[in-house]
């Protein structure tokens, strides 16, 4: 997968990026996380524009990262476009959430899981995720976020059931398209295992020539 692009010639990204960055040099991180959102909200036009289908309709995102400062820069580039935000800051609290959830109607419609943490790695996380009822790769989709470039962290990370890979640094047109095609992805799949449970019922109801 090759580097994403800038959204207008400005890369978003978590600690990383920002602390690097010519414009972070000698400022705090507050002062850095400020002078981006300003950057974001003049983008957010462009950027729900841009997206295939003008907005985003989810509602709720589980973020999962155990830097806080890369909390923060997703949080400012979410909750802005319309996103209930929920943080978590390690791959066992994430479990520990979700567990609860099983079976309710408090399960996260996505979630964002960083790879590299300390303890349990997103990679991980993602694999038990996918062991819990109601959370199987058609029903919860999990997108990846790394900076890494490795071909076997992208083949361990599909293999463990993730939904897409967002790969530091991202713009803000492009996260928030990834999200609209994962959850695209899943309205699609239960539409049609939708359509196949109607029509097993109407070949048990009605004679097959009828059908």
């Amino acid at each position: 997968v090759s580097r994403l692009s800038s959204f207008n010639g400005n890369s978003l990204a978590g600690t990383e990026s920002l602390s690097k960055s010519p414009r972070a040099r000698g400022r705090s991180f507050t002062e850095v996380l400020e002078d981006h959102k300003t950057q974001i909200h003049s983008g957010m036009r462009t950027a729900s524009m841009s997206c295939p289908s003008g907005s985003i309709k989810v509602t709720r995102v589980l973020v999962v990262d155990d830097n806080e400062n890369n909390l923060l820069v997703m949080e400012s580039m979410l909750r802005p476009n319309g996103f209930q935000v929920e943080m978590v800051r390690s791959g066992e609290e994430c479990l520990r959430v979700l567990s609860a959830r099983i079976g309710t109607a408090d399960v996260p419609d996505v979630v964002l899981l960083d790879v590299m943490m300390e303890g349990i790695s997103g990679v991980e996380c993602c694999a038990e995720i996918r062991k819990y009822r109601g959370m199987a790769e058609h029903e919860l989709p999990i997108i990846l976020v790394t900076a890494s470039e490795s071909d076997s962290v992208m083949q361990n990370g599909f293999l463990a059931g993730a939904t897409d890979f967002l790969q530091k640094p991202f713009a803000l047109i492009v996260l928030l398209t990834r999200l609209e095609s994962a959850l695209r992805l899943r309205k699609l799949f239960n539409s049609t295992v939708s359509r196949q449970r109607d029509r097993s019922l109407l070949r048990r109801m009605l004679p097959e020539t009828i059908i």
